[in-house]
């Protein structure tokens, strides 16, 4: 007669996920406040905690203050929480024309990083460049095979057209196949704006309960989105939901490499923007760059952080009100369609040129939505963007893995 249930190793296993995930979701807590959100006893969860002290998972941090500031009478909290120097891992987003790599601990603090140029470069090439670093990195750091946890490699839908591959499925597949070649880890893959959303839910340090249904829009070079539906990414039935820079905002615009007409990518993103820049030159059209380039556009050099200076001639400027306009139409669909409790924005244009505040005010006075409360800046900045290969190694392997 088979026999059916759940063994102890099961049981054990899955208690301290969620155990681990408690205190990765709502940060710091006790013992009896650990019992009684996991409805198990508070016998048992010290039994588990204690366990976990004593391999170096959890580690008690302190005495829980109360809002007032003022220690609690009584029997005392003392607050666990996560050992982020636990484990490490590793992480790798190949983006259209750069590798960004690095190395962080289970609280998302980066120990390395470097940004690699890789334009012109194919997957494999992009991947063994990668594979470099870390095994430089190893060595550096004198980093045992038990410490690491493994790879996340992040690759968006536009990484992979651009890289040649029809079907993202199949850049994935031959990704992880390389990458397991080259370095004896294991190794997650998934899109970029997906492991950006687990990381957001794994490494914010908000002191409070953290949204679980949410939006991740990235805004940069790239434009991507991931959909987060009960802490889950929702990936739709076959894979392609939250292809934000494939969602059709103008039906009479430019033909986009997917196919399709007017996709937020060829009136958002930051590379279409350039090109278009490019194109425009000249003394007439373009008079501030072209003053201050010598009339040379060679000599444009087109940077996160000298990007404002391009929109001091009106032409650009128009091309800049534009590409917001479609952006605040985009999120109009996405809030009508998803309603979600949290819209987190990612990326350079979020963080150096568009003012949130501003963002928020057009949202009120273009679509009636008042999203103070709603709109808010990721806690991955993007030159942390290799968290998003981090974030889903601490998810998959250590998390869901109870640690163990």
């Amino acid at each position: 007669m088979s026999q059916t249930g759940i063994s102890k190793l099961d049981l054990k296993r899955r208690n301290r996920t969620e155990i681990l995930k408690l205190l990765v979701y709502h940060g710091p807590l006790s013992r009896i406040d650990i019992a009684r959100n996991l409805k198990l006893t508070r016998a048992a969860v010290t039994i588990i905690t204690n366990e976990m002290i004593t391999q170096g998972i959890v580690s008690e941090i302190g005495e829980e203050i109360q809002a007032d500031g003022k220690r609690q009478r009584g029997r005392k909290k003392i607050l666990l929480d996560i050992c982020g120097n636990y484990r490490l891992s590793f992480g790798v987003v190949i983006d259209i024309e750069r590798t960004h790599v690095g190395l962080a601990d289970l609280k998302g603090i980066t120990l390395e990083k470097e940004t690699l140029y890789a334009n012109g470069l194919s997957l494999k090439e992009r991947i063994n460049a990668a594979c470099e670093v870390i095994r430089k990195w190893v060595s550096r750091n004198s980093l045992s095979q038990e410490q690491i946890l493994g790879i996340g490699l992040c690759i968006s839908d536009n990484a992979c057209s651009v890289l040649g591959y029809q079907y993202k499925e199949e850049c994935y597949r031959i990704a992880r196949e390389f990458a397991v070649q080259q370095l004896n880890f294991s190794i997650m893959v998934d899109g970029t704006a997906e492991s950006l959303a687990v990381a957001e839910l794994v490494f914010s340090q908000s002191g409070a309960r953290k949204p679980e249904n949410i939006v991740l829009l990235r805004y940069g070079y790239d434009v991507d989105a991931a959909v987060m539906v009960d802490g889950k990414v929702y990936k739709g039935h076959t894979g392609k939901a939250g292809r934000f820079a494939h969602m059709v905002v103008d039906t009479q615009g430019e033909l986009c490499f997917c196919g399709k007409v007017g996709c937020c990518i060829t009136k958002m993103s930051v590379q279409r923007i350039v090109e278009k820049i490019k194109k425009m030159y000249s003394k007439d059209r373009t008079p501030y760059l072209y003053q201050i380039s010598g009339g040379d556009p060679q000599r444009l050099q087109f940077t996160v952080d000298n990007l404002k200076i391009f929109v001091m001639d009106e032409a650009v400027q128009k091309l800049y009100q534009e590409a917001l306009s479609y952006l605040t139409t985009a999120l109009d669909n996405i809030l009508n369609l998803l309603d979600p409790e949290r819209i987190i924005l990612f990326g350079f244009v979020f963080e150096k040129i568009l003012d949130l505040d501003m963002l928020t005010k057009l949202m009120e006075q273009k679509h009636n939505w008042d999203l103070k409360d709603k709109l808010c800046l990721s806690c991955i900045s993007d030159s942390r963007i290799h968290l998003a290969g981090c974030g889903i190694c601490v998810s998959d392997l250590f998390l869901e893995k109870g640690g163990m």
